[in-house]
């Protein structure tokens, strides 16, 4: 909260400061009293708003884009939650027998490397989403050359690559952050993993050959 200390003056006929309504770029005023002015500053969200309209076709509304980004996020969250849940409870329930009526770990008995207990379909949905946002850019594209194609003005401008940015960065930076986030998420399942897995039924080397997690090829052979 910034505050100016002014002066208040009034006149005969005229408008009080406070009942003034003033606006500006990065923020707005909130109230006078007592001569001062509180304003407050809307720095965070307008320069991110800013930065995606420059990155964005003209007059491009990407509500959208980020909608769908956020809901196949969440969704791929949740399916990758589920298949974890799912597979990491099967090999967990081969650990255990009954011994005077509860579970109690099986001699000897060792739980698979986290790679061979959850494959690459763990975090499908994270690169269905990407395939999704890389499309984008097709939207992004053909949008140039609607209504008032823009593509024109496009054209004109001194920036050379001012197109290319526009139609690709914004969704670069939405793919990079879809992998940061599928990293973090392997990390988590990776934790509940070593956590709920008695110490005793680990492997020896329980993240062998973890990157098998993402190699996305072996959905499709």
């Amino acid at each position: 909260m910034l505050e100016i200390n002014i002066i208040r003056k009034s006149y005969i006929n005229k408008p009080a400061l406070s009942d003034v309504k003033l606006s500006f770029p990065r923020g707005e005023i909130v109230g006078l009293s007592e001569g001062v002015i509180r304003f407050r500053h809307n720095g965070g969200a307008y320069g991110m708003k800013k930065l995606m309209q420059r990155l964005s076709p003209p007059g491009m509304n990407v509500k959208a884009e980020k909608a769908i980004t956020v809901i196949c996020l969440i969704l791929s969250a949740l399916w990758g939650t589920l298949y974890f849940l799912t597979n990491y409870i099967m090999e967990r329930d081969v650990l255990f027998t009954v011994r005077g009526g509860k579970l109690v770990p099986k001699q000897g008995a060792v739980i698979s490397e986290f790679a061979m207990t959850v494959d690459p379909g763990m975090i499908f949905g994270f690169y269905v989403t990407m395939l999704i946002i890389a499309g984008f850019t097709l939207f992004r594209l053909a949008y140039f050359y609607q209504g008032s194609k823009s593509i024109y003005l496009m054209r004109r401008l001194p920036q050379k690559g001012e197109t290319a940015k526009r139609v690709l960065a914004l969704p670069a930076l939405w793919i990079a952050g879809t992998a940061l986030i599928m990293l973090l998420f392997t990390g988590l399942m990776a934790a509940v993993y070593l956590l709920a897995t008695p110490k005793g039924c680990l492997p020896a080397q329980p993240f062998k050959d973890v990157w098998e997690v993402f190699a996305c090829w072996k959905l499709i052979s």
